[in-house]
């Protein structure tokens, strides 16, 4: 399978089920591979809410894609 070009977003920020529709893992995979340093941590938009940067998430996969 190749790596087709990612769609960019409007604001830059990837929201929980875009980023594991990108990453192609279960959450409970990339909460473990974030807290444990492997993927990149989530930016806070509020309280209760996070977000990645689309460009980190785009490298991430592109570096852990074979």
């Amino acid at each position: 399978m190749t790596a087709s070009a990612p769609t960019p977003t409007p604001t830059g920020l990837l929201r929980l089920p875009e980023v594991l529709q990108r990453v192609g893992v279960s959450e409970s995979t990339w909460r473990h591979r974030v807290n444990s340093g492997i993927a990149p941590q989530a930016v806070p938009l509020g309280a209760r809410a996070v977000a990645w940067r689309a460009a980190d998430i785009d490298a991430y996969v592109l570096a852990h894609t074979p």
